[in-house]
């Protein structure tokens, strides 16, 4: 998306949805006969989430997920500051960004990774989609992390025995 992640332009969410069409229907033409799995972090999530309610993927690997809608309507940290205009902020995010409603029309198993001691999403907005997702699912909670932090080395083992999970799923879905 133009302006996030470093590229150039203007981030804005207007074109998030059109960036995620142009993305699968460029993309998937290429690779007909392999497995799609879609990798959000972060704002990235609410991509992944998109394009999994409305195309076929076969995974999703979600990390730190974030309800925009959720979290900056209800979130106290966001309505101080403006006098409760974060609610009318958040009606403006296009309804088709919903993180939590998309997350409840998916299919695809999806493994989400929460970042414990998450500054940026805190953990209970994490799970408003964790909640709301309909198909097979598998969280991972990474213990003492914040929401940039790596994987802490006592517990990289198991994380990846626990990431085993969504290749079984997807490699069972063939």
């Amino acid at each position: 998306h133009a302006g996030y992640g470093g590229s150039p332009g203007l981030a804005t969410l207007t074109n998030f949805a059109a960036t995620c069409d142009a993305a699968y229907h460029t993309t998937t033409p290429k690779f007909p006969n392999s497995k799609i799995v879609v990798v959000g972090n972060s704002l990235g999530c609410v991509s992944a989430l998109y394009v999994a309610s409305r195309y076929r993927v076969d995974g999703l690997f979600l990390r730190n997920p974030v309800p925009l809608q959720q979290m900056i309507s209800q979130r106290p940290k966001y309505n101080r500051w403006n006098f409760g205009m974060a609610k009318h902020v958040a009606q403006a995010i296009p309804e088709v960004l919903d993180a939590v409603a998309n997350a409840a029309t998916c299919s695809a198993p999806a493994f989400l990774v929460q970042s414990e001691k998450d500054r940026v999403v805190p953990a209970e907005y994490q799970d408003l989609i964790f909640d709301a997702y309909a198909g097979p699912k598998k969280k991972y909670v990474l213990n003492g992390v914040d929401h940039h932090e790596s994987v802490p080395e006592v517990q990289v083992a198991e994380y990846v025995q626990s990431l085993e999970w969504l290749r079984e799923q997807i490699v069972a879905g063939s």
